[in-house]
């Protein structure tokens, strides 16, 4: 774990409702509508900010070893993917393998039935004290860290990532993809 980096991303002009964030979003987090309005990037910056960071580090995300541990499979299979490709933006492949930390923690805790449905389920599970950060989102990042870290510590092994296979035509938009099973999601044809 080298850092933590938040990149809110705001919605193209076109995009944007009268109300930007859910009520439930801003319930659960410290993000407003006027943060994403006056800080918020696009999508392309935000994925261009995140390789620059990377590479500030010495960080090669296409490494092998390199791994996107994300709460949940929605960060990735519903939001980033999807939203890449109606806005016809490529992915560097490493957005397609993933672990999710939440199939990792039922998986230890033998609850493969009834998986944590957030980060801080998972520390429940787990008996950990979460963090004390006021941003959200970095409380999250570090509730997380600490939460591989315990895995890490009990000898748990991964059973490996995850990925995301699919087809991208000219015209493919997300309204094209379906499950098609546990780990992949392909274009409709």
């Amino acid at each position: 774990i080298v850092g933590v980096q938040q990149y809110p991303i705001r919605p193209q002009t076109a995009d944007v409702n009268e109300n930007i964030l859910s009520e439930q979003l801003t319930s659960e987090s410290v993000l407003t509508d006027e943060l994403i309005k006056s800080s918020g990037r696009q999508i392309e910056d935000a994925l261009n900010e995140f390789d620059a960071y990377c590479n500030s580090l010495h960080i090669d995300p296409h490494n092998a070893g390199f791994r996107l541990i994300t709460d949940g499979q929605l960060p990735l299979r519903q939001c980033l993917h999807p939203e890449a490709c109606r806005k016809d933006i490529d992915l560097p492949l490493y957005y397609s393998k993933f672990h999710d930390l939440r199939k990792e923690v039922a998986r230890f805790t033998g609850k493969s039935d009834d998986p944590p449905q957030s980060v801080a389920d998972m520390l429940e599970c787990l008996q950990i004290k979460p963090e004390s950060e006021n941003e959200f989102y970095k409380k999250e990042a570090k509730d997380m860290v600490n939460v591989v870290q315990r895995l890490l510590l009990e000898g748990k092994n991964s059973n490996g990532p995850r990925y995301i296979h699919y087809l991208r035509t000219q015209c493919a938009c997300a309204q094209n993809f379906v499950p098609v099973d546990e780990i992949k999601i392909q274009q409709k044809m």
